[in-house]
C-alpha cells in the first residue's frame, strides 16, 4: 500500500510539473522570437560586462579647468538657464528613446498590467547611473510574471537567466531577466542586469566563478554563487540612483555599503565564500569589473590587486582568509627558487604572477 501511495505521489508530481515546464518552453520561444542581439553584442559577448566598467553618471567628477563650456547662442548669457533647460530635456528624451529601443518587456503576468511593469523596469534604467551609451551593450528582454504561472513553489521571483540559442548559424548566449511586478526597487533591475552581463561574458550560461556555489544560509533555498551575487550587488550599488547623493564615488570602506542590497556574507556557508563575496562586491563597485579566475583562490588573488578590495577585506576582518586563498593560488604558480651566491638565507621563491600584500 505504501509503494502504491508513493507511485501515485510521483504521478501527481509529474502532472503538477507539466504545465510549469510547458509554460517555461513557451516563454523561451517567445523570448527567442523577440530578442535580436544588439550590434555590439553580435561583435562580442563581452560587450555588456565591459559597459558596466563605465563611470556612473551621478558620481562626482573633478572638473578640468581647461574644459570648454557649452557655447550658448546669446551674446550676454541672459538666456543660459533656458538653453540649459532645453538641453536637459533633449538629453532626457534621448535616454528615454534608447531605453525603449534596447530593453523590451514581455508581460506574462495574468494579474498585472504590462504597461505599469514596463514603465517601472524601463524607469529604473532611465533613473540609473548607467551611461546612455551603454544601453545597446546591455540590451535584453525583461519578463514580468507574478510568480504563480511559472514558479511551482508559488514564489515571487526576481532573478535572471541565461540560455544558448542559434543566431545566423552560430551559437550565442542571450540573456533575459525575470521580475515580479511586486518588486519596486530600482536596484533589483540593475542587480539582475549584472547577472545577464556576467553570464554573457563567461559564455557558459552560468554566472560566477566555477565551484563557488553555496547553500543560502538565511533562506535555505537554491544554491547561490558568492562571486556572482557580489558582482551583481556591487554593480547595483555602482549604478543605482535610488539615493544618488548617498555615495558620490567609491566608499571609504566596504562597510559603507555592505548589506544594503540583496546579500551579505551571512548568506554563504564558508569563510572562503564569504571572502569571495566581499572581494567580488568591492571589485565590482569600485571598478565595474568581473572577478576572474578558474576557482575561488585565483579569483580572490586577482581581485586583491585592487586596493579597495584589500581595504574591504580588512574592514570585514577577513585578511587571514584572503591570504590563505591567495597563497593556495600562488603555490600553483611557483616556477622555482632563485639561488643566491650569498647563501641559502638570501634565496627566494620565484612565481610567474605578482604577489598580493593583503596587509596594505
Amino acid at each position: 500500500m505504501a509503494l502504491g501511495n508513493q507511485f501515485i505521489q510521483k504521478i501527481e508530481k509529474k502532472v503538477r510539473a507539466a504545465p510549469y515546464k510547458r509554460k517555461q518552453s513557451e516563454l523561451s520561444k517567445k523570448i527567442t522570437r523577440r530578442q535580436p542581439l544588439s550590434r555590439t553584442q553580435e561583435q562580442s559577448r563581452f560587450a555588456a560586462a565591459r559597459s558596466l566598467e563605465a563611470t556612473p553618471v551621478h558620481w562626482v567628477q573633478q572638473k578640468d579647468p581647461n574644459q570648454l563650456t557649452i557655447p550658448w547662442n546669446d551674446e550676454d548669457g541672459t538666456k543660459e538657464p533656458q538653453h540649459r533647460s532645453k538641453y536637459a530635456e533633449a538629453v532626457r528624451l534621448h535616454r528615454e528613446d534608447e531605453t525603449y529601443r534596447n530593453f523590451e518587456v514581455v508581460d506574462v503576468s495574468p494579474n498585472f498590467t504590462g504597461r505599469v511593469a514596463s514603465r517601472r523596469i524601463r524607469g529604473a534604467f532611465q533613473r540609473s547611473g548607467l551611461p546612455t551609451s551603454s544601453f545597446e551593450d546591455l540590451a535584453h528582454v525583461s519578463v514580468v510574471d507574478d510568480g504563480k504561472a511559472f514558479n511551482p513553489n508559488n514564489a515571487r521571483p526576481a532573478y535572471s537567466s541565461g540560455y544558448r540559442s542559434v543566431h545566423n548559424g552560430e551559437k550565442v548566449v542571450r540573456g533575459y531577466n525575470r521580475y515580479s511586478p511586486h518588486l519596486k526597487r530600482d536596484a533589483i533591475v540593475i542587480h539582475e542586469t549584472a547577472h545577464v552581463a556576467d553570464r554573457m561574458a563567461r559564455g557558459t550560461g552560468n554566472a560566477g566563478i566555477p565551484g563557488d556555489r553555496s547553500v543560502n544560509m538565511l533562506s535555505k533555498t537554491i544554491p547561490i554563487s558568492p562571486s556572482a551575487e557580489g558582482y551583481a550587488d556591487g554593480i547595483a550599488m555602482r549604478f543605482s540612483a535610488e539615493d544618488p547623493t548617498a555615495i558620490q564615488g567609491p566608499p571609504a570602506t566596504e562597510l559603507d555599503h555592505l548589506g544594503i542590497l540583496a546579500y551579505s556574507p551571512k548568506h554563504f556557508d564558508t569563510d572562503e565564500k564569504k571572502a569571495m563575496f566581499v572581494a567580488s562586491k568591492a571589485h565590482a563597485y569600485t571598478s565595474g569589473q568581473l572577478t576572474q579566475g578558474a576557482n575561488m583562490s585565483e579569483a580572490v588573488h586577482n581581485a586583491g590587486s585592487n586596493p579597495s578590495v584589500r581595504q574591504a577585506i580588512r574592514a570585514n576582518k577577513m585578511t587571514s582568509i584572503a591570504k590563505n586563498l591567495s597563497e593556495q593560488f600562488m603555490a600553483t604558480r611557483k616556477q622555482g627558487t632563485q639561488l643566491s651566491l650569498l647563501g641559502s638565507e638570501d634565496e627566494y621563491d620565484v612565481y610567474d604572477v605578482d604577489d598580493v600584500d593583503w596587509d596594505n
